[in-house]
């Protein structure tokens, strides 16, 4: 398959050739990323702190504009004081989120791909 380099982000569409002909090409596949950008994917975000009441949440290192390919990440926080995972977003393409929510006793971020196929 030539085109297809490390470090990278792609969907697929299939199509089948045979003596009749050529298929019309398949549904799209979920994102698949090649070697490296695993690594990226499970690192923690970085948050700030905006205020008492906001929060700057960055992810994804290298991977920033992966939107292109159809990365969608779902984005989710848990408070110190239970071990429950709330999302804030389910499904973006942006890899930074400002987010409005108070957090007195502490919370914990995490970011993870939501249409990589196996994650």
């Amino acid at each position: 398959t030539s085109g297809v380099t490390t470090r990278s982000a792609f969907v697929f569409r299939l199509r089948a050739t045979n003596s009749r002909g050529e298929s019309a090409p398949g549904p799209q596949s979920a994102s698949l990323v090649t070697g490296g950008y695993a690594d990226e994917m499970r690192a923690a975000p970085v948050v700030q702190a905006q205020s008492s009441a906001s929060y700057l949440i960055e992810w994804g290192g290298v991977l920033r504009g992966c939107a292109s390919h159809g990365v969608l990440w779902s984005v989710q926080y848990r408070r110190t004081s239970t071990t429950r995972w709330d999302a804030l977003v389910s499904r973006t393409s942006e890899s930074r989120l400002v987010v409005e929510l108070r957090c007195p006793e502490g919370c914990s971020f995490r970011v993870l791909p939501s249409n990589i196929k196996g994650w």
